[in-house]
């Protein structure tokens, strides 16, 4: 295996726009260790992860974040990997980090670079289960792309990503089926405004209509969360239609 220094050196001579230094203007503090040392790299090089599961950001927590940005610079690097037809630098995790860095006014952040064999969508959806909760719908969804990628199990699946049973990756998985004008509707909401069990409820109640019916009564305050789940149990749903 190749010394990761080696490693950054043969970056450094191939891309001159890639700094192993730390510029005047920087967003980190630098970060190194022996095993995974960090560049710092410009901010416009780097390409968003098309299948970043998180979709949405909240701005205040943005700016939260991007204050303490401001006063403590950035502790830990994002994650990126050189994509092997273009040789674009595509963030693989830590997109709030990079906002927030925007958002705080830097030109650069520091990076690490990751093997491109790896899957940029299965540590990116790790990356995000770790550090801020998805949402119920984006969690199902990042799953979804990494089982379809790898071809794998829920069996296989719940083990890259983490040790989930396989009930749990089910369940989740079944929020897939959700029309989107639910999904539309949880992507734009926090993480705790539906949960994932009330989600599960609803995506077991048979046709995209008998769903939205269910949801949109949650919504309005007609039927509480333990109410549609012991429906969805009961398979009682066509009676509130």
């Amino acid at each position: 295996m190749s010394n990761p220094l080696d490693l950054l050196k043969n970056i450094d001579r191939k891309r001159p726009d890639i700094k192993a230094l730390v510029p005047k203007k920087s967003a980190a503090l630098y970060l190194c260790t022996p095993d995974v040392p960090s560049i710092q790299m410009e901010i416009a090089k780097i390409k968003p992860n098309p299948d970043q599961p998180r979709k949405n950001f909240d701005p205040d927590k943005l700016n939260i974040l991007a204050n303490t940005i401001k006063n403590h610079g950035v502790i830990q690097p994002v994650v990126v990997r050189r994509d092997a037809g273009s040789g674009d630098i595509i963030l693989v995790a830590g997109e709030r980090r990079l906002r927030a860095t925007v958002i705080a006014g830097f030109d650069t952040i520091p990076v690490v670079f990751i093997d491109p064999d790896k899957s940029a969508d299965e540590l990116s959806l790790i990356e995000n289960l770790q550090r801020e909760n998805l949402n119920a719908v984006e969690k199902a969804e990042g799953m979804l792309r990494v089982q379809n990628k790898r071809s794998c199990t829920q069996d296989e699946l719940g083990a890259l990503l983490g040790g989930m049973t396989k009930s749990s990756v089910s369940e989740s998985l079944s929020l897939t089926r959700l029309p989107d004008e639910i999904k539309d509707v949880v992507r734009q909401a926090s993480a705790d405004q539906y949960p994932a069990r009330l989600l599960i409820a609803i995506a077991r109640c048979g046709s995209p209509e008998e769903m939205i019916a269910l949801f949109n009564q949650y919504r309005s305050e007609q039927l509480s969360s333990d109410d549609i789940i012991k429906l969805s149990r009961s398979k009682k749903t066509k009676k509130i239609i």
